[in-house]
């Protein structure tokens, strides 16, 4: 878990395209009020989940977790 100052839609593209490009298949994606994205990629036997939430003050929590 971290936070960053950027836009959750910054956020958002960067993890969606570093997933792509090291060979993760996004499974499934969400988008809910106040900017918070979800993504949960898939790669060989691992799963896993990016939450990316706006706290409305210029900065970005982002959580990962995987599951093996």
């Amino acid at each position: 878990m971290y936070t960053t100052k950027a836009s959750s839609k910054s956020v958002y593209d960067y993890y969606d395209s570093r997933l792509k490009a090291t060979g993760w298949t996004i499974d499934s994606t969400a988008s809910m009020a106040a900017g918070t994205n979800v993504i949960v990629a898939k790669k060989d036997s691992r799963t896993l989940g990016i939450y990316i939430v706006d706290a409305g003050n210029g900065t970005v929590s982002v959580t990962a977790g995987i599951e093996l």
